[in-house]
């Protein structure tokens, strides 16, 4: 005879109904549970990268102020044959974060940040990265940017940085370096005839040619000639192209009035020339590619006595013979005979 089961023993006991409920309530829990897991997987599989992604980010940035260098695709570096060095030093060279590669650096940087933090990266405390990002926002074209507001802030800003073209390495205002791109930029579209990029950089550089005549600033004697030579100004500033002849004997201000305007050239040439004799050894010092420009008119236009005058303020140079070679180039030799 089997033992008969306790009360409590068979409260243990479920009926079927229940059994079947109980089972279904699991089945539930499980499905939740799986549910569950499969979201936790997928948030993790998200933030994991995003947490990646975010700390080679800032370890790029970190290394591109370390090297604190503005360097272009041009640079020393790239000039040796990757063929000649070992497996070793090649993936040195080209692996991310680069301790000796700032260009490669910031086009890593550029491929896992967003529009809106390049746009940022211009008001940056650092101005390596701050013209990093505008050399990128130039080569992408944007429209809707303000360079020339940009400009102005590097101006007033006045910070040089150290930067890179080729084997040349070189310290320079970040304004400097900006127009000097800019310029390069707008010449070699020009020679390419590449009109939608000439259109471009026409509206970056318009407002910030007239800039450069109306304020009284020193600016490199280069973006003189830049200027003049785009011609993105209007008639307008015609008097202040005579008012730097008058105050700063500025040579390419000078050379643009003798092409455009020979009425007004005429009457004030003479004058000009005698007081850039006057301040030959200034001019030499102050603004070399100034002094070049008198002399190479002077001896073309056969004024040789006064060029004469503008050499014998160059022998002071150590290098007087290779400079004076320099700035007579091209110029037909019996002319420059009479001079020497």
């Amino acid at each position: 005879m089997k033992p008969s089961l306790s009360e409590k023993g068979r409260s243990r006991i479920l009926h079927p109904t229940v059994m079947t409920q109980t089972m279904a309530n699991w089945g539930e829990c499980l499905k939740m549970n799986k549910q569950f897991f499969m979201k936790l997987a997928v948030l993790l599989m998200f933030h994991f990268p995003f947490c990646a992604l975010s700390q080679t980010k800032d370890e790029i940035i970190k290394q591109i102020l370390k090297i604190n260098r503005l360097e272009s695709e041009e640079r020393g570096l790239q000039l040796i044959d990757p063929s000649e060095l070992s497996e070793a030093e090649n993936a040195e060279l080209n692996k991310i974060p680069n301790e000796h590669n700032n260009y490669e650096n910031f086009q890593a940087l550029k491929k896992i940040i967003s529009h809106q933090e390049l746009v940022d990266f211009t008001e940056n405390i650092s101005g390596v990265l701050r013209m990093f990002a505008i050399r990128a926002l130039i080569s992408q074209r944007d429209n809707n940017y303000d360079y020339f507001q940009f400009f102005v802030n590097e101006i007033k800003k006045n910070e040089k940085i150290e930067s890179q073209w080729g084997c040349d390495v070189s310290v320079n205002l970040t304004s400097n370096i900006l127009l000097s791109e800019l310029s390069n930029n707008w010449n070699i579209a020009r020679s390419e005839d590449d009109k939608k990029k000439l259109n471009f950089l026409n509206k970056i550089l318009r407002p910030i040619d007239s800039f450069i005549l109306v304020e009284n600033k020193n600016f490199n004697d280069n973006f003189y000639f830049g200027v003049f030579s785009r011609k993105l100004f209007g008639n307008s500033m015609n008097g202040r192209v005579k008012q730097l002849i008058d105050t700063k004997l500025n040579f390419a201000a000078f050379e643009f009035m003798m092409k455009t305007n020979p009425k007004i050239f005429d009457s004030i040439k003479e004058n000009v020339i005698d007081r850039v004799i006057k301040s030959k050894v200034l001019l030499l010092d102050r603004h070399p590619q100034f002094f070049e420009g008198y002399l190479r008119y002077m001896v073309t236009n056969k004024q040789f006595e006064k060029a004469k005058q503008m050499i014998q303020a160059m022998k002071q140079d150590e290098y007087f013979e290779d400079r004076l070679n320099y700035m007579l180039m091209g110029i037909d030799k019996e002319l420059v005979n009479k001079v020497k």
